[in-house]
């Protein structure tokens, strides 16, 4: 199996040819009940508007891509040894911190591997989502229908598959998330990438980590690489490096879940919005040790699943009464009281004054 392409006889993949419809083909192949055997081959289920073809990505071409990201491991490894880089730059002598010299060679690898890919016709890629557990059956089917014949079906997306649970895994319920793929045959063509983008977010909700082309994935660049290099090519978060503005995706987010008349409600990925509406995420799970079941394919980590509080809304501590005298840890430590002082002396009580009968006496004569 490639990073584009199945074997021949592939049991999770449909395509127009297959000859059962796609909606048998969905409730017979859910992700999240198909168990990676013990060899982990890491199955995906895929669906695909035709028979996938390999990219072409030729020996050659990887082995200029790994050349490059190669060089640029070597130059970020002395600029880290280099004691003649400070850590912060210093402008009144000129020198450039490390940050700036590591990242002023990342940013020119990153153009160099795309230079390389448009020269060699290695442009295939996909956007990448993390989907939790519990919501990726229903998910995925919706966006294979949406391949097929819906609104992803307008755009130049090709393919859309999603991994499989992982092998060794405690039991069926353990949290984890399954890494969703779809796939472009030009991933650098960015309107075609943008069209795609508004999309997976408008019309199903996704919560997007980043574009990657296909060459990224066979050279083994991953956000974790030592070279330091951008693992996507297009964020899936707004900001610099994104097609779209972080409010643009905000707003396309949050009118696919007004439509479904949820409002903001939990994320594909399995963390809590803001808004206290929506489905509640189970509680007490265990985070699978392996989020990822693509490896390479993962622009950052998975995200945990919050955990809700107990409580009404989730969000309130809960609390016990104390005993007297036993103070609250967590609302403020615990008031220091004085010891006296062993070496100094008692205080005195003031004297009183004692009124003599001559006084006395003194005072009436007077009046």
């Amino acid at each position: 199996m490639t990073d584009t392409a199945p074997p021949k006889g592939y049991p999770y993949l449909w395509t127009p040819s297959s000859k059962e419809p796609l909606s048998e083909f969905l409730e017979k192949n859910k992700p999240n009940s198909i168990r990676n055997d013990a060899k982990n081959t890491k199955p995906y289920v895929w669906v695909a508007t035709s028979d996938p073809h390999e990219s072409a990505l030729a020996s050659e071409v990887v082995e200029e891509a790994k050349a490059i990201v190669k060089d640029v491991e070597t130059k970020v490894a002395e600029i880290q040894a280099n004691a003649d880089i400070p850590v912060r730059a210093n402008k009144k002598k000129g020198l450039k911190s490390k940050k700036e010299a590591r990242e002023e060679i990342q940013t020119q690898a990153s153009a160099d591997l795309k230079e390389l890919a448009l020269k060699r016709g290695a442009i295939g890629g996909k956007w990448m989502a993390f989907v939790n557990i519990f919501q990726v059956d229903p998910l995925f089917a919706r966006l294979a229908e949406s391949l097929v014949s819906g609104e992803l079906s307008h755009t130049k997306a090709s393919q859309v598959r999603v991994g499989t649970l992982h092998a060794g895994a405690e039991n069926d319920t353990t949290v984890s998330t399954h890494n969703l793929e779809v796939f472009l045959p030009d991933i650098f063509d960015e309107t075609a990438a943008r069209e795609v983008m508004k999309v997976l977010l408008r019309h199903h909700g996704l919560k997007l980590s980043g574009a990657k082309p296909d060459l990224y994935t066979a050279i083994g660049l991953n956000s974790k690489h030592p070279s330091g290099i951008p693992s996507t090519i297009w964020k899936g978060t707004g900001g610099p490096g994104s097609l779209l503005t972080a409010d643009e995706i905000q707003e396309l987010r949050s009118a696919y879940y007004a439509e479904q008349g949820r409002g903001n409600t939990a994320e594909p990925d399995g963390t809590e919005s803001k808004s206290k509406k929506g489905p509640v995420v189970a509680k007490n799970r265990k985070t699978a040790e392996e989020d990822n079941p693509f490896g390479s394919d993962e622009e950052e980590e998975a995200p945990k699943p919050k955990r809700s509080s107990p409580g009404k809304g989730g969000s309130k501590k809960t609390s016990r009464k104390r005993p007297a005298g036993e103070s609250d840890s967590e609302d403020e430590p615990p008031k220091k009281v004085a010891k006296p002082n062993a070496r100094a002396a008692p205080a005195k009580a003031p004297a009183r004054r004692k009124v003599t009968a001559a006084k006395k006496t003194a005072d009436s004569d007077s009046e």
